[in-house]
Order: structure tokens, then sequence, then C-alpha cells
């Protein structure tokens, strides 16, 4: 598929599709992945059939960004996420949400209710302190020492700051309104089954599960369940 690449504000980006249509799905990714990962890619494709073009941008520390930066803050996350938004709705008329992972964790605190005309979530994390929570009981780590602290990195090399908890602890994920899709993994246990199905039952959102599969959809009959997944829920606003 034809791509254009460029960046706003630094933040590099990657235009999918050759013919502009006013219509865009902003892509936000996940941890570990990059702005043209295969669930991007396979976005793109089904989204050009719909007449959309995608937007996708490296969130910090990630794709192009990893030679120059060591962590991704939520609380740069979030400006960089709002950034792109922003550029989009300079640049096109009807703007979609595509968020898989960490990457909906940070969508949830980044955009107001009514921002996009549809939003699609992959694996989302929609409650990050909870998790953050469980990697800290995880690193034997209390939420006090690390206050005390500010920083803490584990053996293993992993850092927890405290104002990235604090950021959780004093602000609320956004009330999504609209249309919304869901699809995730029976057996997700960093995106949390049993919080994701609250979260859609609370919003309103058309969940989909996969039985037998986990957070990270990579098997070819996973690939090809996102693919049909886009395909009905792009067209079924």
């Amino acid at each position: 598929m034809f791509r254009t690449q460029f960046a706003v504000n630094g933040i590099p980006c990657t235009l999918w599709g050759e013919q502009p249509s006013g219509k865009v799905v902003l892509a936000v990714h996940g941890n570990f992945s990059h702005k043209e990962d295969t669930c991007i890619a396979i976005l793109a494709e089904e989204a050009a059939a719909e007449g959309y073009q995608v937007l996708s941008f490296d969130l910090p520390a990630h794709g192009d960004r990893i030679r120059n930066e060591k962590e991704c803050h939520i609380i740069q996350a979030v400006s960089d996420i709002q950034c792109i938004h922003a550029y989009a709705r300079g640049h096109f008329s009807e703007v979609a949400l595509f968020a898989c992972s960490m990457g909906a964790s940070f969508s949830l605190f980044a955009f107001q209710p009514g921002d996009f005309s549809q939003v699609l979530f992959l694996s989302p994390v929609v409650d990050l302190l909870a998790l953050l929570r469980k990697m800290l009981a995880h690193a034997g780590i209390d939420e006090e020492q690390l206050s005390r602290e500010k920083v803490m990195t584990t053996g293993s090399g992993m850092v927890f700051r405290a104002d990235y908890l604090d950021y959780l602890k004093q602000r609320s994920p956004v009330v999504w309104e609209g249309s919304m899709g869901i699809l995730i993994g029976r057996n997700d246990s960093v995106a949390d089954y049993a919080a994701v199905s609250a979260f859609s039952r609370q919003y309103g959102g058309v969940l989909e599960v996969v039985e037998g599969a986990e957070h990270y959809f990579h098997e070819p009959e996973e690939l090809q369940t996102i693919r049909e997944w886009l395909r009905h829920s792009l067209t079924a606003k």
C-alpha cells in the first residue's frame, strides 16, 4: 500500500493510502510496537476499502524514536496523541480512532467524548492503574516506597516512576460516546477480559471475543480475525 512518511512536531508519522478522501482513521499502536505494525497495515487495507486513509505515528521510545528516547511516559504519550489528533482534525473532515493495547490506555486519557466518528479498540487496557499496581506488586514495590524514592528500577531494567502513578490516580479516563467496537482474546491477562467486558457494558461497545486468544494477536488465524473484525466494524457505523 502507498505510504507517506513525515513528521508532525518531530513525531514520526505514516499516512497510508494514496487517494485523499477527507476521512481518516487515527491509529495508536501498543507497547513494544510501532506505527507500521502488522495490525495497522491490516487496518490500512480494510480502511481503504471504506474510503479512509490511516494516520499512524510512533509513541515515545517506540519505532523511529527508540534510538533517542528511553521511556514512554504517559504524560508525553498523551501530549503526542493530542498533537497528532489536532493535525488530523485540521486536515480531514472525519476522524475515527483505532487503538491497540496501551495505545487504548493513553487514548482514554487523551480525548474527549465525541472526538471521533467511530472508535475501534484491539486488546485495550482499559484500567491502566490496576495494571500498574499489579506490576508493582509483582516487582515487590509498594506505592509508598515508590512515592518516597520517586524512581525505582528493577533488576530486569523495568522503571517505575511516582509521577506516572500519580497521573493515573489523579485522573479518570474519558466517558466514551458513540460507535465503539472492541476485539479481545478470552485469555487476555494483560488487558484483563473481565475489565474490558465491564467497560464495554458501561459504554455500550460492541464486544467481540476470540476464544483461546491471548493479548497479542500474531498467529495467522488471529490476524485474519482482526481483518474480518475491521471489515465488518468499519462498515457497521
